[in-house]
């Protein structure tokens, strides 16, 4: 099994869930790692968890539901 990380940035005015990020991995480590490293670029979810203004949630998938880039987005990196 794999898992998928939901975390769920809440808008402080109006009490709402107003992003959700998810984050893929085989284990719920990997998933914890992309975390951390998407933490550190994100102002927003940042300071939402300093504020304690997220909610967290996790879902065990199939591997296969694993995102993989498409054809596209694979070119335009390029």
């Amino acid at each position: 099994m794999a898992w998928a990380y939901h975390i769920y940035r809440i808008d402080p005015g109006r009490d709402i869930i107003a992003v959700e990020h998810i984050f893929y991995g085989h284990t719920k480590a990997e998933c914890i790692q992309e975390f951390n490293e998407h933490l550190r670029a994100c102002s927003g979810l940042c300071a939402a968890e300093n504020e304690e203004r997220i909610e967290e949630e996790w879902e065990e998938i199939d591997p296969e539901q694993i995102p993989v880039p498409s054809d596209d987005e694979e070119e335009e990196e390029q």
